[in-house]
C-alpha cells in the first residue's frame, strides 16, 4: 500500500509533558520522524539511521542522542534493527464511528463553552450568566440539604476560582460536562493539585488518558507523593530550555 501524504497530529501533544519537557532539538526530530515514519509506511517504523541522517541533514551523533532522548521519553522504541514509534498504528488508523461521534460531541461542547466565557467578557455588567461553567444553584445555595451520591455535601466553589479550575481541567481534555459535575467535589486549591499530579503521571507513565485525572477528584486519591516527585524534576530543569508560555502552564 502506498504511504498517504498527511498524518494525524493530535492537539494534545502541546499539553503533554513527556513532548514538551524534551529539548527542542528532541521535539523537532519527533516531527520530523513522525512524518518520516508517515512516507516510510512501516506502521510507525523508521528507516536506517543513514538514511535519517541524509533526510534530517543532521550528523549522527546529534541524531542519536536526539533519538535516545525520545526513546527515554518513551516515545521511540528501539530494537535490534530499527527505531520504531510508539503506538503509531493506533494513533494514525482510522476513527470508527463512535470515536468520531464523541469527538464532534466533544468540539460542540468546548465550542459552547468558550462562546459563554467570550459573550460575558464582552458585557461583563450585563452578563448573567457566570463566565465559565454553571453549577446547580440549588448547590451553590442550599448545601445544607444537599449530598453528593457519597453522602458528602458538596465543595462550594466561587465563582472566581471556579472559572480558573474548570479552565485547568478543559486543558487537560475533560469535556465540559464532566468539569461540572467535578467542580463541587473538590476546592480549587485540591482541583489544581490533581492537575499537577496528573501532569506528573503522565510522564511517569502511572496515567495514559485524562480518564486517571476524573476517577482521581472522583474517589479522591492521594496524590502528595506525585506532587513531590514533580516538585523534585522540576528543581532539576533548565529553565532556559522553555518558554515562558510554558514555564507557566507546568507553574499553573
Amino acid at each position: 500500500m502506498a504511504s498517504k501524504y498527511w498524518l494525524k497530529l493530535f492537539h494534545e501533544t502541546i499539553y503533554d509533558p513527556k513532548v514538551m519537557m524534551m529539548s527542542p532539538g528532541a521535539r523537532l526530530r519527533f516531527y520530523e520522524c513522525l512524518c518520516l515514519a508517515g512516507d516510510w509506511d512501516k506502521d510507525g517504523e523508521l528507516p536506517p539511521v543513514d538514511h535519517m541522517i541524509f533526510v534530517f541533514r543532521v550528523p549522527e551523533e546529534q541524531l542519536l542522542s536526539e533519538l535516545n532522548e525520545l526513546i527515554k521519553a518513551g516515545i521511540v522504541a528501539h530494537n535490534e534493527s530499527n527505531y520504531v514509534i510508539a503506538k503509531f498504528q493506533d494513533r494514525q488508523k482510522a476513527m470508527d464511528t463512535n470515536e468520531r461521534s464523541y469527538r464532534y460531541r466533544d468540539t460542540q461542547q468546548k465550542k459552547e463553552y468558550h462562546e459563554l466565557g467570550n459573550k460575558c467578557n464582552d458585557s461583563a455588567t450585563n452578563c448573567d450568566a457566570d463566565t465559565d461553567i454553571e453549577l446547580d444553584t440549588d448547590t451553590e445555595l442550599d448545601t445544607d440539604k444537599k449530598q453528593t451520591k457519597s453522602g458528602k455535601k458538596p465543595v462550594v466553589v466561587s465563582k472566581e476560582n471556579k472559572s480558573k479550575a474548570a479552565n485547568s481541567l478543559i486543558l487537560r481534555g475533560l469535556s465540559t460536562d464532566t468539569v461540572q459535575e467535578l467542580l463541587p467535589l473538590r476546592t480549587e486549591a485540591e482541583l489544581k493539585d490533581y492537575c499537577l499530579a496528573y501532569d506528573e503521571a503522565i510522564l511517569n507513565g502511572t496515567a495514559k488518558h485524562s480518564g486517571w485525572l476524573v476517577s482521581a477528584i472522583r474517589k479522591g486519591f492521594e496524590v502528595k507523593y506525585l506532587l513531590k516527585d514533580r516538585q523534585e524534576r522540576l528543581k532539576t530543569l533548565d529553565p532556559s530550555r522553555y518558554t515562558k508560555g510554558f514555564e507557566e502552564f507546568i507553574n499553573s
